[in-house]
């Protein structure tokens, strides 16, 4: 039963029985039993999930433990379970443990299962992704390329494990800023993952996606913009548009859109977007008004003020309300004074203006280095003052704008 709702997500009446059933085997069975560790592994995965990890860690060190003493270092259960304990130490942030624990569990397999074996080149594999996780580049990929290289052989160029390699190795290659290698082992993973695997499987899908993301921090645009329009509308087909993935391909895309002028297609899905936060979140939430904002920008820059600026106004209403020290809050009141100049409210919008610039001033260490919020806010004043022909006020602005552009690193 407790395995039951664990299954189902229900962690709150799962790990209370699981507790229930540690005890019981403990007393009735001993502490060493089989069933008493495989009690002890359940109660733990289920508090894994729950991201208990301070309870959950424990636990799984006194099954390997409890493993290794009954059934030795090379059964199979026991490597199984030195297999997911290293995975949790990663999942926790304890890195240095679970480099350690992935590399005793490779050694321990490749001795006993052989070293092209599945599961050893897995484990093998993911050692060497997470001495990515830990910041060592350079071992990720080299680790990760003996694996590849070793799956290739052993597994196949098809094998599901091996292109899922391909990916990660590339994603180490991104991380580490070799964009050229990585977008070259991302296209030759996601040619053979079509073929093998389909464009709908959810590995084809992330590779599409991460690909799209090399292509954009290369500043390849289109080519981002057409492979994350090909992923957002597989992820709508196969798990609908309100799933985590799609929406996180709809957060990737817009943002393109909006960089490449494309401000209608831009609204279409920060308007999706919004719905989406709203409903979920509520209209106070951070994510929603983050869309807010980015939906009214749209609308402005495709000129449509009478709909960009009664959000912007809601958006800067609601940020004032539930989070008057946040810089998004000043962002927002500067970009609603920068409508405000467009739509020649010159009265309404120089206060918004002035004010939101001196907030965002007066919290310089909080700011961007590229200064992008003070600038909207010192580009809106010159506009202003150059509508209102204030030639002294221009210029004092002007020169402003080129001191923060010098300053930008």
């Amino acid at each position: 039963l407790a395995c039951a709702y664990a299954d189902a997500g229900d962690l709150e009446r799962a790990i209370p029985l699981h507790e229930q059933v540690v005890k019981a085997t403990t007393t009735l069975l001993g502490p060493d039993n089989y069933h008493t560790i495989v009690s002890i592994y359940n109660l733990a995965s289920a508090l894994e999930d729950a991201d208990d990890y301070d309870r959950a860690l424990p636990l799984y060190e006194d099954a390997v433990k409890k493993l290794q003493g009954k059934f030795g270092l090379d059964h199979l259960e026991t490597l199984d379970t030195m297999y997911t304990l290293a995975g949790a130490y990663r999942d926790a942030g304890k890195a240095d443990k679970a480099i350690g624990m992935f590399k005793a569990t490779y050694e321990a397999r490749k001795s006993t299962l052989g070293p092209h074996h599945e599961d050893t080149l897995r484990t093998l594999h993911k050692l060497g992704s997470t001495y990515r996780d830990s910041g060592n580049f350079d071992k990720a990929i080299e680790v990760q390329r003996d694996a590849v290289r070793q799956m290739y052989a052993h597994l196949g160029a098809d094998s599901r494990r091996t292109l899922s390699a391909m990916n990660s190795l590339a994603v180490s290659y991104s991380r580490a800023g070799q964009l050229t290698r990585s977008i070259a082992i991302y296209e030759r993973a996601l040619g053979q993952m079509r073929t093998s695997l389909g464009n709908n499987h959810s590995t084809t899908l992330t590779t599409m996606s991460n690909l799209a993301s090399a292509y954009r921090r290369t500043g390849s645009q289109d080519r981002a913009i057409s492979l994350y329009e090909e992923t957002l509308q597989l992820r709508k087909q196969e798990y609908g548009t309100l799933h985590y993935r799609t929406l996180s391909t709809m957060r990737r895309l817009a943002p393109l859109y909006r960089d490449t002028k494309q401000f209608r297609k831009a609204s279409e899905l920060y308007d999706q977007l919004l719905t989406v936060t709203k409903a979920q979140y509520g209209e106070e939430h951070p994510d929603t008004l983050v869309n807010m904002h980015n939906l009214a920008f749209a609308y402005q820059h495709m000129g449509n003020l009478d709909a960009a600026l009664p959000i912007f106004r809601q958006c800067v209403a609601l940020g004032r309300k539930a989070h008057p020290d946040a810089l998004t809050t000043l962002y927002d009141q500067v970009s609603l004074g920068a409508a405000l100049v467009a739509n020649q409210q010159y009265g309404e919008a120089e206060p918004l203006l002035l004010t939101g610039y001196r907030g965002m001033q007066a919290r310089a260490g909080d700011m961007p280095t590229d200064n992008k919020f003070l600038l909207r806010a010192v580009d809106g004043l010159v506009a202003l003052y150059t509508a209102l022909e204030q030639p002294a006020d221009v210029t004092k602005w002007q020169a402003a704008r080129s001191k923060l552009v010098s300053e930008q690193p």
